[in-house]
């Protein structure tokens, strides 16, 4: 998990102008159609995994409160200095582990949003055990995770590998990206933490939609459902 941080940290400064880019861009307006259909004014929302505070301010701009929980302080700090004045009331921000959220009562969000952060986590099960305890009875869960098999990861993974005996590091985030899924596998993950899987979205930065059943898409984002346990 430290790695992971350390290398969060050190590209705290530049994270949220990476979403002026095309395919970070095209993520989060993918994203933002899922949260329109679920944020409503007044509900209350974790971002869990919240980076540079984008998705924050996406939930806020639909009228959410938000408790926004990440592990990397630099993180936390340029997320703080990009929400607007008149909205930072309307925030708590929190520097944990995203396996342990110890300071979070059960059962006290509407919502939790974790884009692209699983991934980066020695257990992302226990992150998701904690989502679904703090999540109200039918509450959302809204999660992202890399599909194992995508065409631009394994591109991405030759290419690094090749790039080290240039001397270029090359995708250097997959030393800290430690895990991939199948839908199928996501979905039992999910199930197997009181979660019942929605519709899931697939997302490229290359592969247009068309050919997502031919060559598969890099992200999996679920829109899920947090049951009562029986």
């Amino acid at each position: 998990m430290s790695r992971a941080v350390e290398y969060h940290d050190a590209l705290s400064a530049t994270w949220s102008a990476r979403y002026a880019g095309r395919a970070f861009g095209a993520r989060r307006a993918l994203l933002a159609s899922v949260l329109d259909a679920h944020v409503r004014p007044g509900s209350r929302w974790l971002d869990l995994g919240c980076g540079s505070g984008i998705l924050t301010g996406d939930l806020l701009e639909r009228g959410a409160t938000v408790v926004a929980v990440d592990g990397s302080g630099p993180m936390l700090a340029h997320a703080q200095a990009s929400i607007p004045e008149t909205l930072r009331h309307e925030v708590q921000w929190i520097q944990s582990d995203a396996q342990a959220l110890t300071m979070l009562g059960d059962k006290a969000f509407d919502g939790v949003v974790c884009s692209s952060v699983l991934e980066y986590l020695d257990d992302p099960r226990a992150a998701i055990r904690e989502a679904a305890r703090v999540l109200k009875d039918h509450g959302r869960l809204i999660v992202s995770v890399p599909r194992k098999r995508s065409l631009v990861r394994t591109i991405q993974k030759v290419a690094r590998r090749a790039g080290r005996f240039a001397g270029r590091d090359l995708y250097a985030y997959l030393d800290v990206s430690q895990w991939e899924l199948s839908e199928r596998g996501f979905a039992a993950w999910l199930r197997s933490e009181c979660f019942e899987p929605g519709n899931a979205l697939s997302f490229d930065p290359i592969v247009p939609p068309a050919l997502h059943r031919l060559l598969v898409p890099s992200l999996l984002i679920v829109n899920a459902t947090r049951m009562p346990r029986q």
